[in-house]
């Protein structure tokens, strides 16, 4: 649980700057480091942290995202994140999928080098796409699937992607990532004394 709180101490009263700068050095560890000091709340760790911190940082959280050799679930946690922003600040969408449309030609190019984008990362991609209802990116994911190297057990096809993407029953929920620091402790208090 301590090791919890640090994540949310960052998130809570660090700065954009060095605190962002911590957790991405956090998210570059082996997965055996991640695994010892988080556990399996990596995600009600990292996401809400990376908001907090990554919201005014897109930039930073996209060089992130295009590093060689970092873990897919390290990078699907800065996924989450950045669409958590579109989802908490609706007035920030058309930034939001502007970035995403980034992450979408940077993963077509490199899938086939899989040391920087593999076809699971595609697949936690398209979920996140799925929560914010990008339509205006189905150019870009259908140039994604042409390579025949997305994950198709994660949301299915392209047709399959498409129509769910139209489908209000697969929008994101703005509460998913609980930010204020007070119920992300009792959240933590919750589970640890199960």
């Amino acid at each position: 649980m301590l090791r919890q709180a640090t994540g949310n101490l960052l998130g809570e009263v660090g700065n954009e700057g060095s605190s962002l700068d911590v957790v991405l050095e956090l998210l570059r560890q082996p997965l055996r480091f991640k695994d010892y000091h988080f556990g399996d709340a990596g995600d009600e760790v990292f996401v809400p942290t990376l908001y907090l911190l990554g919201q005014n940082r897109l930039d930073k959280l996209m060089s992130f995202f295009k590093e060689e050799g970092l873990e897919t679930f390290c990078k699907c946690h800065v996924l989450s994140a950045v669409a958590h922003i579109a989802l908490v600040q609706p007035e920030r969408r058309k930034e939001v999928i502007e970035w995403y449309r980034e992450a979408l030609r940077f993963a077509t190019e490199m899938l086939p080098k899989t040391q920087w984008i593999d076809s699971n990362l595609t697949g936690l991609m398209l979920h996140y796409l799925l929560d914010l209802q990008a339509k205006e990116l189905l150019p870009e994911i259908r140039e994604m699937f042409a390579t025949g190297l997305v994950n198709l057990g994660a949301c299915g096809d392209f047709a399959d992607v498409s129509r769910m993407i139209a489908n209000p029953r697969y929008a994101g929920d703005p509460s998913a990532h609980e930010t204020n620091i007070y119920k992300r402790y009792a959240d933590m208090k919750r589970h640890w004394e199960k």
